[in-house]
Order: C-alpha cells, then sequence, then structure tokens
C-alpha cells in the first residue's frame, strides 16, 4: 500500500460521521484506495474514473497536494482524483467544518472582510437602534458589595451592542442597491441645488432669504419631515433662522437696516460654516477602514500567488469581493454633504424654539414598508419614559431626526417641494431644475447598480472559475443575491419616482409586501452565505457539482483534490486578476467620492461666503448702500 494511504481507518469513510466531521482529504485518500488493485506484492490502477487520473507516483502527495514553484517549466502535474457523486454522498457524507489550522478558510473571511465591513456599517447613516439598558450601568463599583456582579453586567452589555452591530450589518448588506440608489439621488439633488444657487446669484434673481435656505436645505434635508402636517421641528427652525434675513432686507416694507441686515448675514454664514464643519471629514469616516479592507484583498492576493491553486484562498478571495457592497454604501453616504447627527441644528437653532410640540407628538412620517417603525417610535427619546426605550429607541438624542439611508433622496426632494410650495414665485425655476430628467435617471440609477453589481459579479466570476468550472452553490449565493437587490432597486426607482402617490391602498400594500419579500429572501441570502462560507458547509459532496448536474447528479464527476493543474491554471489567469481588478475598483471608488466630496465641500463654502456681497445681492441689496438705506435724524 502507498505511504500516504496507511493512515486510513480501518471503518468506512462515512461511519460515525456527523454536522461537520467529514475530512475530504481522507475521503481522496479512501477514493484512491479503492481504485487500487494490489495482487502478487504489485500495484496496478483500476481504469480511471477521469481521463487526467493517470499519473499516480508513489512519491506524489495526491489528496493534500502543495504547489511547487521549483518547477521551471511551469507545470504542474499533480493528479486528479475524480468520483462520481453517488459514490461520495455514500461514502463521504456531510460537510467538512472549518479547520483551526486552515487559516483561509474561515480567519481570512473574518478578520479581513467581515471586522472592516463592521466597521463602515457603523458609519452608514441610521436612525433606529438596540438602546443598552441603563440598568447594566447603575452599579456602583466604589462599593465591593456590587463588584461581583460586574462581569456578568460587562457581558450583558457587550452581548447587546454586539447584537445590534450584526443587526444593523445585515441591514445594510440587504438594503445596499437602495441606500445606493438613494445616495446618489442626493447626490444629485446637492449639485443641482448648489448649481442653482450660482446660477441665480450671477444674475442676481435670487433673494438672500431664499439663498440661505436652499443652503441649509443641502445641510439638513436628510432630517424628518411631517407629510401630514407639511412641516416639523427641523422645518420650523430652518425658517425662523432665515427669517431675520427676509426682514432686515426690506421684502414688505421696502426699507432696509444696514446694520441688523449685516449682522444676520454674519450670523448666516456662521451657522452655515459651522454646520458644516461639524461633520466628520471622509478620512476618518471611510478613508482609513478602506485602508483596512484593502489591506485583506492584498493580503489574499499575496497568499494566493505563494499558494497557487488553493481553492480555500480563492473562495475567500470571492468572499471578500462579495461584501464590497457595505464599503460601498459607507463610501457614498459620506461624500453627502448632509451630516448624520441632527444635534449640530439643534445646537445652532436652539433658542429658536419655544415649544416642545414636534418634540412630543408621535406621528407617521413615511409611507412604504417602515411605516411601523415611524409609528411606534416618539420623535423625542428624551421624553420617552416607556420600558420600550430599554429594548429600541432612536440613535440620536434631539428633536430632530434623520430618516435612514434608503429614504434620504425622497426626504432632500420633499424639502426641495415644500420650499418651492413656500416661496412660489420667487424662485425661478427651481423646482424644474430638481425634476428627475431621463439622463438623471441614466447617470442615478447607473451608477448605484455600478456601485451595486460590480462586487458580486466579480465575486460571481471568482466563484465560477474555482473548478469545477460553473455555476455552484457559492456562484448561486451570489448570484441570487444580486437578482433580489435588483428588484429592490426597481422598487425604489417606483418609489422615487413618484409613482407610488398615485396608487391606492390595494398598489402600497403590493409595493410593501414586494419588498419584504426581498429584504426577508436577501436576508436569507446575505446571512447564510456567510455563515456557511466561514463555517465551511458549502464543502460538501452537493457543492462540488454544478447545479445544472444536480437533476442527475448520481452519474455526475466529482473532483477531490486541490492544487492541481487545471487549478493552478485557473488561479494565474483569473483568480489574481479578479482580486487585483477589485482592489483597484474599491481604491478608485473611494477616491472619486473623496474627490467629489471635497469638490462639493468647496463649492458649498464660496457660495455661502458670497452670502451678502454687492454684486450679488441682486433684489435683496441695492449696490449703492446709500441709497438704500433711510436718513437717521
Amino acid at each position: 500500500m502507498l505511504w500516504f494511504l496507511s493512515a486510513l481507518p480501518l471503518l468506512p469513510v462515512a461511519a460515525g460521521i456527523g454536522p461537520g466531521k467529514q475530512d475530504f482529504v481522507q475521503c481522496c485518500r479512501s477514493a484512491v484506495q479503492d481504485s487500487i488493485d494490489q495482487t502478487n506484492s504489485s500495484t496496478s490502477y483500476i481504469p480511471s474514473i477521469h481521463p487526467r487520473q493517470i499519473y499516480l507516483n508513489p512519491s506524489t502527495q495526491i489528496c493534500d497536494a502543495k504547489y511547487n514553484r521549483s518547477d521551471e517549466r511551469g507545470q504542474y502535474n499533480a493528479p486528479e482524483v475524480w468520483v462520481p457523486y453517488s459514490w461520495c454522498s455514500q461514502n463521504c457524507p456531510g460537510w467538512q467544518l472549518s479547520q483551526p489550522h486552515r487559516s483561509n478558510q474561515w480567519l481570512v473571511p473574518l478578520v479581513g472582510f467581515i471586522i472592516p465591513a463592521v466597521v463602515f456599517c457603523l458609519t452608514v447613516p441610521r436612525r433606529y437602534k438596540l438602546s443598552v439598558p441603563d440598568t447594566l450601568f447603575r452599579v456602583d463599583l466604589t462599593k465591593i458589595s456590587q463588584i461581583p456582579m460586574v462581569p456578568f453586567l460587562m457581558v450583558a452589555a457587550v452581548f447587546w451592542v454586539i447584537l445590534d452591530t450584526l443587526i444593523w450589518l445585515a441591514v445594510v448588506f440587504v438594503f445596499a442597491g437602495p441606500m445606493l440608489l438613494s445616495g446618489f439621488y442626493e447626490g444629485r439633488l446637492d449639485r443641482r441645488l448648489l448649481t442653482y444657487v450660482e446660477q441665480q446669484m450671477n444674475a442676481d434673481r435670487l433673494k438672500l432669504h431664499i439663498r440661505a435656505q436652499i443652503l441649509f436645505t443641502v445641510l439638513v434635508g436628510n432630517l424628518q419631515l411631517d407629510p401630514l402636517t407639511g412641516g416639523g421641528a427641523a422645518w420650523k427652525d430652518v425658517q425662523g433662522m432665515v427669517a431675520d434675513l427676509e426682514t432686515s432686507s426690506g421684502t414688505e416694507t421696502g426699507s432696509q437696516d444696514r446694520s441688523r441686515l449685516k449682522t444676520a448675514i454674519a450670523v448666516t454664514r456662521n451657522r452655515l460654516k459651522s454646520m458644516l464643519a461639524c461633520q466628520y471629514s471622509f478620512g476618518s469616516t471611510v478613508g482609513a477602514p478602506v485602508i483596512f479592507y484593502t489591506g485583506g484583498f492584498i493580503y489574499t492576493v499575496v497568499e494566493l500567488s505563494h499558494e497557487l491553486g488553493d481553492t480555500d484562498t480563492s473562495n475567500a478571495l470571492a468572499f471578500g469581493i462579495w461584501w464590497m457592497a457595505i464599503p460601498h454604501v459607507a463610501i457614498i453616504g459620506a461624500c453627502l454633504l448632509a451630516g448624520n447627527n441632527p444635534n449640530t441644528l439643534e445646537g445652532i437653532a436652539s433658542y429658536i424654539s419655544d415649544d416642545d410640540d414636534d418634540a412630543t407628538t408621535s406621528k407617521p412620517t413615511t409611507t412604504g414598508w417602515f411605516r411601523f417603525m415611524e409609528k411606534t417610535t416618539p420623535r423625542n427619546e428624551f421624553i420617552d419614559k416607556s420600558p420600550r426605550r430599554d429594548r429600541y429607541g432612536l440613535v440620536y438624542q434631539s428633536r430632530y431626526q434623520p430618516v435612514s439611508m434608503w429614504h434620504r433622496g425622497k426626504s432632500k426632494q420633499q424639502w426641495v417641494n415644500m420650499l418651492c410650495d413656500r416661496e412660489r414665485g420667487k424662485v425661478n425655476r427651481l423646482e424644474e431644475e430638481c425634476r428627475m430628467r431621463a439622463t438623471d435617471w441614466i447617470t442615478v440609477v447607473g451608477g448605484a447598480m455600478t456601485l451595486c453589481f460590480v462586487p458580486p459579479a466579480l465575486a460571481l466570476l471568482q466563484n465560477y472559475y474555482t473548478p469545477v468550472v460553473g455555476i455552484g452553490c457559492r456562484a448561486t449565493t451570489v448570484l441570487l443575491y444580486m437578482i433580489f437587490q435588483f428588484l429592490l432597486i426597481l422598487l425604489w426607482i417606483w418609489d422615487l419616482s413618484g409613482v407610488q402617490k398615485k396608487m391606492n391602498v390595494v398598489g402600497i400594500s403590493i409595493w410593501e409586501l414586494l419588498v419584504g419579500f426581498c429584504a426577508v429572501a436577501t436576508t436569507f441570502i446575505t446571512v447564510g452565505g456567510t455563515m456557511m462560507q466561514v463555517m465551511g458547509v458549502y464543502r460538501n459532496c452537493l457543492c462540488k457539482l454544478n447545479i445544472q448536474d444536480w437533476i442527475r447528479k448520481g452519474d455526475q464527476k466529482v473532483l477531490l483534490t486541490n492544487r492541481n493543474q487545471v487549478h493552478v491554471h485557473y488561479a494565474r489567469h483569473t483568480w489574481l486578476p479578479l482580486g487585483i481588478a477589485a482592489t483597484a475598483f474599491l481604491c478608485a471608488v473611494a477616491y472619486v467620492a473623496w474627490w467629489y466630496q471635497r469638490h462639493l465641500r468647496l463649492n458649498f463654502q464660496e457660495l455661502v461666503d458670497q452670502l451678502g456681497k454687492k454684486n450679488n445681492e441682486g433684489d435683496d441689496m441695492q449696490l449703492n448702500w446709500t441709497n438704500s438705506i433711510p436718513s437717521r435724524s
């Protein structure tokens, strides 16, 4: 018997196999042993199942082969062991748990991609969270009698935070398409609003208080509006902040108070600049996480280049490429001008509001799939004394509340529409400028689909060219994710286009059911696919076949070996190029978003600096100050 078969157990391989207990190296050795006929102290081989199973040298490590770089010809002739699926399912049932000493099976996906993705998802704008109960922190560490409770309370608090983070991580992954679409929609509105202000200022056709209100809309357009009342706390306070500009410029009486107007202009400039400066920089929010995530790609690509043909490393790389959807959502969220924390506006406008009506009233502010969340959550967490606050609450303790990332584009459009209704006849073509045209939809939808589908498409190709070549279990998981993301994007386009407003209750209910079905299916795909990849559930006989072979799987061939010639070929010509392409694509997206955010911020700051300047005041201030100021005696 060959030396590498000496460790085979005497019992059949299938004996005593439980979940995750399979060993496909032993399964491969058993297959080789079954194909060997030893008679008269000589070794011969039963006719091979596959044409390439003809090379077998006793000095060759067949079932756990390693890539040999010393071969100058670049050929790698490790044998391939093929067996019928019926033999594999009978002799090697179950799946193989990821092995602790094989870091590329579980550690690389976990540390290289999942943990950096957690950092990304924490920067994605959100509204709700699982609140850590205050009772976990009421222990007095100065009292010795309460110290024994600390370890239990610490574990409970950490578990609560981890649970909340994992839930939000899954939500971002599931709704990556709608979040990207909404982010592109908001970015398009920001650009249109700033361009409109600049053009109208140069033509002297826009009043001072309207300019300021549009700039405030760019910064706070992600805060909720109440469509039932046509306002909200944030809307009324923004109106209060620009009221001094409107009254001081003499729009009603025709008179101007130069001192009061200069003060109002200076205060407005400081407010706008302070709100913009209080936002986190692009580098601190996503720049550093991009470096860590790229580091995971670089490590995996280098490891793959040293271990050509290792399918575990190839699958880990495909997994990381698939999870790039989360970094893309965080990148788009970070390049928008509207800040996530509403407390910035509350600190600036706190003296304007003298009532808490909007903070104490619980009203539905959103239609669609998440309406129940709006109905059950009060707007001000400070006055929420119910037990629900200990389990589920708002992220920000403020009288204003931001909308979730998937509703930001629609929220800003509502701000623009309300501004056009309030200043009807005073804003020249603003509503027309912000209306979506065919080219706008192409840009917004095209950008969202590019960032949403390029990573899973690359992951799909990586899985496709990991032998056996074809659509297997991993590739099917990624393909289903792409299909449901496409459906979610179509549903969000329907919502953003305003068609939903014209539907009756039945139509809206159908839309909600479709969103719910896609969300549940995508959750099962993402959570299940991630767990099966990390745990190793994909390592089973069925997943070694392509899905088109499942109908007649009994007669199909299963490849049990790794790192043979076909694996090395695809590693050189497909796996490494795809890994490099994914790394370059992530870096390119991060740089373009960084450039766009800096460009937009500079444009915004220039428009703020131009507020109140003589050559840009139009109807608000005359070029000749002395002629417009009434004499005082």
